[in-house]
């Protein structure tokens, strides 16, 4: 079924993956979002900031690398005790059978 929807899912990565990349921009306190007026601006003068640029300044940033980085531990931990908690509590022999660690844990 994950392979079924990773397959549909292409022709979106793929659409957005090419489509033109614009920032809404804050000013005033009133959001000014991108659209006409704002390739407008851009052609006076104004630099489009691209993608590749923002994933660079981004993973600079250690604040993010290490939130990143504590995710994705927590969800291995997480997918790990899910996955093999009741056999380490049944190998404990804290639970007579694998059927009331499962269910217990």
């Amino acid at each position: 079924a994950f392979y079924l929807e990773g397959l549909m899912m292409i022709p979106f990565v793929v659409v957005c993956w090419f489509l033109p990349y614009q920032l809404s921009h804050v000013s005033g306190g009133s959001h000014e979002v991108s659209g006409p007026s704002h390739e407008a601006k851009e052609r006076e003068g104004a630099q489009a900031v691209k993608l590749s640029t923002e994933v660079k300044t981004i993973m600079k940033n250690s604040t993010f690398i290490y939130i990143s980085l504590g995710y994705a531990a927590y969800c291995a931990v997480l997918a790990g005790l899910s996955t093999f908690g009741p056999t380490f509590f049944q190998g404990l022999q804290l639970f007579p059978d694998e059927k009331s660690a499962s269910l217990h844990f």
